[in-house]
C-alpha cells in the first residue's frame, strides 16, 4: 500500500479522501489497467508496492477523476451500467475491467477523461484506445453487445476567453463526446496475447520501457528571433534550423539557433516507481546534475 506524506500540509478531508481510494483489480492475474500499462511500471509496482511514496499533493488530479466516477456510479439504473467490474477468461488467464459508463440503449460505451486540452489535439492516447477496446471485449465476453466507443473529455485547462479569439481548434465547451476506433476481435485478442506475454516475461526480466512509453521528447532545434522568449519554430535537427534561418532571407540575422534537450517525461514527472527503476534513477540523476 502505498504511503503518503502531506509537505504542504493540506486539510484532512483531502488527505483522507486520497488515501482512501486505493486501486482494488478484484481476484483476477491482470486488470486492463495492468495490461495497458508499461510491464517494467506494472512489475515494479507490484514488488514495491509496500514501499512506494507518494505526496497528495501530487494525487489532486486523480481524486477528481475518482470524483467523477462517483457520480456516475449515481447514474447506474436499467439503462447505464456504471462503474461495474466486470471479469473473464482469456486462454488461461483471468483478466478484470471497470468500464466507466455503458448504454445499454445506444449500445455505447463511454470512457470519461479529466484532461488537458493539449493530450487530446490529434485524438485519443494509444492507450485509450488500448484501454477502451480491451473493456468492449470484456463487456462482449459477459454477453454485453457494444456498438460504439466514446470518450468524454473533461477539460481541466479550458478557458471562456481562448474560445473568445475563435480559434477553429478549441473546443467550445469544457466537455467533449468524441468517437473512438473499434479494434476487429482478432485485433483486441492478438494484443492481448502480446501484453500478457510482456507482463509475464517481465516478471523474470525487467525490459525498458519503450521511447514512447517514457512519454520521451527527442532534442529539438529552436529558431528564436531576438528579443522573443517563444520559438518562431521548432526542428528535430540543426541542419533543418539553419535551412529555417537562411530562409529568412534579409532577416536572418535577427535570428539565431537555440538547442532544446530531450526529456524522459514519464521518468522525470509521472513514474510511480521511478526510485527502484536503475533507468529512471539515471534519468533523474542526470536532469539534477548528478544529484538525485
Amino acid at each position: 500500500m502505498t504511503q503518503f506524506s502531506n509537505d504542504l500540509r493540506l486539510p484532512e478531508p483531502i488527505v483522507a479522501a486520497i488515501k482512501a481510494d486505493e486501486y482494488e483489480k478484484g481476484e483476477c492475474d491482470y486488470s486492463v489497467t495492468e495490461l495497458i500499462r508499461p510491464a517494467r511500471i506494472s512489475v515494479l509496482s507490484r514488488r514495491h508496492g509496500d514501499d512506494l511514496s507518494e505526496d497528495v499533493a501530487d494525487r489532486i488530479f486523480s481524486l477528481i477523476g475518482t470524483a467523477i466516477h462517483i457520480i456516475l456510479e449515481r447514474a447506474a439504473s436499467d439503462r447505464y451500467v456504471a462503474e461495474q467490474r466486470f471479469f473473464m477468461e482469456f486462454e488461461g488467464t483471468r483478466i478484470s475491467g471497470k468500464p466507466d459508463l455503458y448504454d445499454s440503449e445506444t449500445m455505447t460505451l463511454q470512457d470519461w477523461k479529466i484532461t488537458s486540452r493539449y493530450a487530446t489535439k490529434e485524438g485519443p492516447k494509444p492507450e485509450w484506445i488500448a484501454q477502451a477496446n480491451l473493456n468492449r471485449y470484456l463487456l462482449w465476453k459477459n454477453n454485453i453487445q457494444v456498438k460504439e466507443i466514446q470518450y468524454v473529455a473533461i477539460y481541466r485547462d479550458w478557458s471562456k476567453m481562448m474560445v473568445a479569439r475563435n480559434r477553429s481548434d478549441y473546443p467550445e465547451k469544457q466537455v467533449e463526446v468524441l468517437p473512438m476506433p473499434k479494434w476487429t476481435k482478432e485485433q483486441v485478442e492478438n494484443y492481448l496475447r502480446e501484453r500478457i506475454s510482456e507482463h509475464r516475461s517481465a516478471e523474470i526480466e525487467l525490459p525498458l520501457c519503450t521511447p514512447e512509453e517514457r512519454w520521451n521528447k527527442p532534442p529539438k532545434f529552436a529558431l528564436m528571433k531576438k528579443g522573443r522568449k517563444r520559438a518562431d519554430r521548432l526542428y528535430d535537427t540543426e541542419e533543418q534550423a539553419l535551412k529555417g534561418m537562411e530562409n529568412k532571407g534579409q532577416s536572418a540575422a535577427q535570428y539565431f539557433i537555440e538547442p532544446r534537450a530531450g526529456e524522459e517525461t514519464r521518468c522525470l514527472h509521472y513514474c510511480p516507481v521511478v526510485a527502484y527503476c536503475d533507468f529512471g534513477r539515471e534519468v533523474v540523476r542526470e536532469a539534477n546534475n548528478g544529484l538525485y
